[in-house]
C-alpha cells in the first residue's frame, strides 16, 4: 500500500500536481508503473492489489485527473482503501501519504466523514 501512495505521490509531482485517472485500473496501474520500482516484479500479482489476497484496491474515483490542490485538507481525503476486511479491518490511504489500519465502525466514519459510497 505504501508503494502505490508513494507511487501516486510522484505521479503529481511530474504532472503538475494532478491525479491520474483512476476509472481503469490497467490504465492507472500502467500510469504508475514507473514509480513502482520492482513493485511485485515476478509476483504474478496486479500492483494495485493487496499482496496476500490479490484482492484489488479501491480507488476515489472523484479525484480522477483532478488537481490535488483542490483538496485543502488532504489528509482527510481518502486515496484509496482495501476492497473487504481482512482479518477485522481493512488499509485505508489518504491523499496526505499517510494510512490507517480501519476497524469495521471506523471504516463507516470514514466512508461517511469522506463522502465514499456507504457500501462496505
Amino acid at each position: 500500500m505504501r508503494a502505490v501512495s508513494n507511487a501516486v505521490e510522484h505521479y503529481v509531482r511530474g504532472k503538475a500536481g494532478r491525479l491520474p485517472p483512476m476509472e481503469d485500473l490497467t490504465k492507472l496501474e500502467a500510469d504508475l508503473r514507473p514509480y513502482l520500482e520492482n513493485a511485485g516484479k515476478g509476483l504474478g500479482v496486479p500492483l494495485l492489489a493487496r499482496p496476500e489476497t490479490h484482492e484489488p484496491y479501491v480507488f476515489n474515483l472523484a479525484l480522477s485527473a483532478k488537481l490535488r490542490s483542490e483538496y485543502p485538507h488532504p489528509e482527510s481525503i481518502i486515496l484509496f482503501y482495501e476492497s473487504k476486511d481482512n482479518a477485522g479491518g481493512r488499509l485505508v490511504a489518504f491523499l496526505d501519504g499517510h494510512h490507517i489500519w480501519a476497524a469495521p465502525d471506523q471504516w463507516k466514519q470514514i466512508q461517511k466523514d469522506g463522502g465514499l459510497p456507504m457500501k462496505n
